[in-house]
């Protein structure tokens, strides 16, 4: 094996990642009773800040290469440090919708009255109000390139470091097959793994001939020098993988790879920073077209954590998708905006669940496609945060409780929710001495939910200061049908569950019981 050889094969093996382990109310004069099961807003006291992705390289993160030039340059007395990390990136956010939806209002305001079909002067369960409260103000993505900054910028040649041992790019090599990379990283993903693989294979299968070269770059928002040597890193990846595969297949020899930097750049993406994190494999002598790949990131974190290149979305929600090469773009389902030829687009999913493909066509070679998962609200969790204060002697059970849209998997701030009318149903003490049979339950003002699928609170039963005897036995159930509609549009929307308000007595003590969809109060008066 050359000196060359070597030098790369322990550069991929220096840099190769070690395996991972295995309300409103009714009320009547003389023995009035109110019921609540009121919803609004609660403040987020938190704001995104768990988004936030500035993880910059740790000063001593470096990993050691051997000097590739074979031996008789002054380099070869010492050894190279190859720093992993460079885009120290000054924070990452969801990218603020821009789609002309109206944000909802937040400010604190009581709850309108809601007119109710009960008999007036019967007792009445009353309604739920809707309490809007103050909502978290969203977080900007900061900006790729500074107004009055050329596009697309290249690395200062001034700020190189003189332990990046790439040559510098005195060309643009942007057409070929491009290998996206992580945020911070030169680690090569399983996609890229299985695209260079197929590169070298197309490469023997024509001959194998000619000088395969790969160009290194890194995003904007990092310093030069950390750029430089991201860039460099990505490009010596790159290259060590042609030359030796992880599949074991056949590798393209030393003599015939070439590598360059072009340290940060705006080539790729004036307006986004994961498209510029790559490298390109250019391979003349009518090697094979660029491979086509799509990858995803959501633009608002899932509330249980799943990763943002989740192909698991919530209806309404939006995906950048990134081609890794300029294509065009359509979508089987939901709206795509992209430029004519681009390697961004910005997807939103549909207001109704089921499967969409969305695909990008480069200019040459062909089509490469994501198949999109989207999930409608599937029901409600309360838990419980308060109890409603009651006077002695008077019955009463009901409590305060958050309420978080399921599935948690994904995101719904885009749409809105609110409970619908529905008519009551109640036996022994709730019908003959408060005749809550029959009682409306109205529907609500249309809400949507917080960064965690959560930010609405729900105040339920009995309202204060309690309902007086004679106790006995007794049930009361509203059957609350749970609806759903895309964010700022009218209608009625979709119906996705139904929260079952139940109130029971037990007996003459009138000890008694609250609960609805999880959370649940007991008391005797």
């Amino acid at each position: 094996m050359g000196s060359r050889q070597q030098a790369y094969t322990n550069q991929k093996a220096a840099l190769r990642p070690a395996s991972p382990k295995s309300g409103n109310r009714s009320s009547r004069s003389h023995g009035v009773l109110h019921l609540q099961d009121s919803i609004g807003n609660r403040t987020v006291s938190r704001l995104l800040a768990a988004r936030s992705d500035s993880r910059g390289p740790h000063p001593g993160s470096v990993v050691q290469a051997k000097c590739a030039c074979g031996g008789g340059c002054p380099e070869c007395e010492k050894t190279h440090q190859v720093h992993a990390g460079a885009e120290q990136q000054a924070g990452r956010a969801p990218a603020t919708v821009t789609s002309g939806v109206t944000p909802l209002p937040m400010e604190a305001a009581a709850a309108p009255k809601v007119q109710s079909s009960v008999v007036p002067g019967a007792p009445s369960p009353g309604v739920e109000g809707e309490r809007p409260l103050p909502s978290s103000p969203p977080i900007a993505t900061p900006p790729v390139a500074t107004p009055g900054t050329p596009c697309p910028t290249h690395g200062d040649l001034t700020k190189k470091p003189d332990d990046v041992i790439c040559p510098v790019a005195t060309d643009s090599r942007a057409s070929g097959t491009s290998i996206l990379f992580a945020h911070n990283s030169a680690v090569l993903d399983a996609t890229a793994l299985s695209t260079i693989s197929a590169v070298a294979a197309a490469w023997h299968a024509g001959g194998g001939t000619g000088v395969l070269r790969v160009d290194g770059y890194a995003s904007v928002e990092g310093g030069d020098p950390l750029n430089w040597r991201l860039a460099c890193n990505r490009a010596l990846m790159v290259e060590a993988e042609l030359m030796a595969p992880s599949d074991h297949s056949a590798g393209v020899p030393w003599t015939n790879v070439e590598h360059f930097a072009h340290g940060e750049t705006t080539e790729f993406s004036c307006t986004s920073l994961p498209p510029n994190r790559r490298a390109v494999i250019t391979t003349p002598g009518g090697a094979p077209a660029p491979t086509c790949s799509v990858a995803t990131r959501t633009l608002v974190p899932a509330p249980d954590g799943t990763a943002d290149t989740r192909t698991a979305v919530g209806v309404n929600e939006q995906v950048e998708m990134t081609s890794s090469a300029p294509a065009t773009w359509v979508a089987a389902c939901g709206t795509v905006v992209a430029p004519a030829m681009g390697t961004t687009a910005i997807w939103t999913a549909p207001a109704a669940g089921g499967t969409c493909t969305v695909t990008a066509t480069p200019a040459t070679g062909g089509p490469c496609s994501v198949s999109m998962t989207v999930l409608p609200p599937s029901s409600r969790s309360l838990v419980r945060t308060g109890l409603q204060a009651y006077t002695a002697g008077l019955a009463g059970s009901g409590f305060v409780a958050t309420v978080t849209i399921n599935p948690t998997g994904v995101s719904f701030t885009r749409t809105e929710l609110r409970e619908d009318t529905v008519a009551g149903v109640a036996t022994g003490y709730y019908d003959t001495v408060l005749g809550w049979n029959g009682s409306i339950h109205p529907a609500t003002a249309w809400l949507s939910p917080d960064i965690h699928n959560s930010g609405l609170v729900d105040t339920i039963g009995t309202v204060p200061p309690g309902s007086g005897g004679p106790f006995s036995e007794g049930t009361f159930v509203w059957p609350i049908p749970q609806s759903f509609r895309t964010a700022g549009t009218a209608g009625t929307g979709s119906p996705y569950s139904t929260a079952f308000h139940v109130q029971v007595m037990i007996g003459p003590s009138g000890a008694e019981g609250t609960a609805k969809e999880g959370a649940s109060r007991g008391r005797v008066p």
